[in-house]
């Protein structure tokens, strides 16, 4: 896990909240930062100065040069072999690790406020300012037509099974599209935040999706469009959407998001002992031993501390 400061430092840890490094970014704020997938190097941007790729010991290894203006995003391939980078001069590049350009992506007009890898590692998927979302290879060609709808587009994320993709928008809204053939189709809207979504990102098994919008609030959703968890201090979550991370009082905490059935058989194992020494309430919570609770299928969840 990875920790930024006002100062420009930032701080790698363990997720038992061991600190394992620190090091000094940028003289402003980190905008973004992406592990690769071995979690040996994080990519990073900032608000004053060029994308970077750092070993996690701190060691800075290149800088990429080549947007004009400040980058808004960094994402780093599935291989770990890649990064890619979108700015506001309204394009998105694609770098190797020795920091060489491989692609410029042009086609947005205005800032390109996300930029992401499909499962695959062989497409990527970027959004913009001009209420586009598109589809490239690595190579920079765009694979199928727009994407558009009304208002600014700020994050996007493809399912695990790269079959579809879900946009962020200024409004608040997660459109969501399948993708086949040279047009995406689209498959569904959830109204998730009263802002701006700033990031997205589905679960490992694509039945769940985790929102961020510009006030902090995180909510975790099924697709169903049915509400999980909600974290009103969220700050980020991982990028399978199963762990968020929440700042309160000075410190950093990490949360677990726990399936329902997970969470009825805590829940039912209290009740036992709660029923072991209440036996006259044994008659007035019939939920476990009958199994009267009507509550879905086992798809909703909730936010546990980790």
């Amino acid at each position: 896990m990875a920790t930024a400061a006002l100062d420009g430092t930032a701080r790698i840890w363990d997720l038992s909240g061991k600190p394992l490094s620190r090091f000094q970014g940028y003289l402003g704020l980190f905008g973004d930062m992406s592990f690769t997938a071995d979690g040996n190097h994080i990519a990073t941007a900032g608000d004053d100065s060029p994308p970077r790729l750092w070993k996690i010991s701190g060691e800075e290894l290149v800088s990429f040069e080549g947007h004009e203006g400040r980058v808004l995003r960094v994402s780093t391939s599935p291989d770990g072999e890649l990064v890619a980078t979108a700015g506001k001069d309204g394009t998105a590049r694609v770098w190797d690790f020795s920091g060489k350009e491989l692609a410029v992506l042009e086609g947005h007009s205005g800032a390109v406020w996300d930029v992401t890898f499909s499962p695959d590692g062989d497409r990527l998927a970027t959004v913009g300012e001009d209420g586009t979302a598109r589809v490239w290879n690595t190579s920079g060609e765009e694979l199928m037509e727009a994407i558009a709808r009304e208002g600014r587009l700020e994050s996007v994320s493809f399912s695990p099974d790269g079959l579809m993709l879900a946009t962020g928008g200024s409004d608040g809204v997660v459109s969501f599209w399948e993708l086949r053939g040279a047009i995406a189709s689209s498959v569904g809207q959830l109204r998730a935040h009263r802002g701006s979504i700033d990031k997205l990102a589905f679960s490992s098994d694509g039945q769940r999706l985790a929102t961020r919008a510009a006030d902090g609030t995180i909510r975790i959703w099924d697709l169903a469009g049915r509400p999980i968890a909600e974290f009103e201090e969220g700050k980020s979550f991982s990028p399978d959407g199963e762990l968020v991370a929440t700042w309160e009082n000075g410190k950093l905490r990490l949360w677990e998001v726990k399936q329902l059935d997970e969470l009825l058989k805590t829940g039912c194992l209290w009740l036992e002992d709660y029923f072991f020494t209440h036996p006259q309430k044994l008659n007035e919570l019939k939920i476990c031993q009958n199994k009267q609770l009507g509550m879905g299928n086992g798809e909703l969840g909730i936010g546990k501390k980790k």
